[in-house]
């Protein structure tokens, strides 16, 4: 039998802290590869990254205002009723 050895991939894991600075990093203008180069990581977690970051970033700034949908409707209701 050949001797074959096992590699056991290692997944590194990054801070909050890490990845918020790589965020803004590509945010202030800079490239996704340039960025991923510079700190060593995969162009593809700073794309995943990215893409977590957004629902996120969509709840806060959503949170306590009204749905686009039930205003339209509102607005609608309103409008053919004669006050607008």
């Amino acid at each position: 039998m050949e001797n074959q050895t096992k590699v056991k991939m290692v997944r590194r894991k990054y801070d909050e802290g890490f990845k918020t600075e790589a965020l803004r990093m590509v945010t202030n203008g800079r490239s996704v590869p340039d960025v991923a180069r510079s700190l060593g990581i995969s162009e593809n977690i700073l794309y995943k990254w990215q893409t977590e970051q957004k629902p996120r970033i969509h709840r806060k700034n959503s949170v306590g205002m009204p749905r686009w949908n039930n205003f339209v409707s509102n607005y609608d209701r309103l409008k053919w009723s004669g006050i607008f």
